[in-house]
């Protein structure tokens, strides 16, 4: 008699009780495994702000100082609306923006301050390439590294985020 045999003949008489147990732990492996994705589920959509009724994305290219002082007054301008305590705030960054990330970046503080607030900073892998720069170089702060930030605003626009350029 093989292995799976010997099992399914046992099974059938196995004690009440003994069945009882193993349908119970079972069962409370699946409620705690079900609670854990769940959570886990959670801990993504307030990560990505799906969880907020106002998303907005907020796309720098340029790596001009002056142009991310407006982006990031822009970005506490949304900040100071009403709808703030509902609101998340997302901010690709592409292309030559990707100094203003660098930890002597002129705007570096003010860029740690709003990932402090709450806005993700996101970096463009892809850009990071053409630059020849690395995660070591941008400030420890970045929340996020996507392989292409283009492919990144086209999700979050799909998942209802608006689009801003400032």
């Amino acid at each position: 008699m093989n292995r799976s045999a010997r099992g399914a003949e046992s099974n059938e008489h196995e004690a009440p009780v003994a069945r009882g147990r193993r349908t119970l732990v079972a069962a409370a492996s699946t409620v705690v495994l079900g609670g854990l994705l769940a959570g886990c589920a959670g801990v993504q959509a307030a990560a990505s702000g799906q969880d907020r009724k106002y998303r907005a994305i907020v796309h720098v290219t340029d790596g001009e100082p002056d142009k991310w002082t407006r982006v990031i007054g822009y970005v506490r301008g949304l900040e100071s609306t009403a709808e703030r305590a509902d609101l998340a705030v997302a901010v690709v960054v592409q292309g030559l923006a990707l100094d203003m990330l660098k930890a002597d970046s002129p705007v570096a503080k003010a860029v740690g301050e709003a990932i402090g607030r709450g806005v993700e900073v996101i970096a463009c892998e892809y850009s990071m390439k053409v630059r020849s720069l690395t995660r070591a170089q941008l400030t420890p702060s970045v929340v996020r590294f996507v392989p292409f930030g283009g492919i990144e605003i086209i999700r979050r626009q799909n998942a209802g985020w608006a689009y801003l350029r400032p």
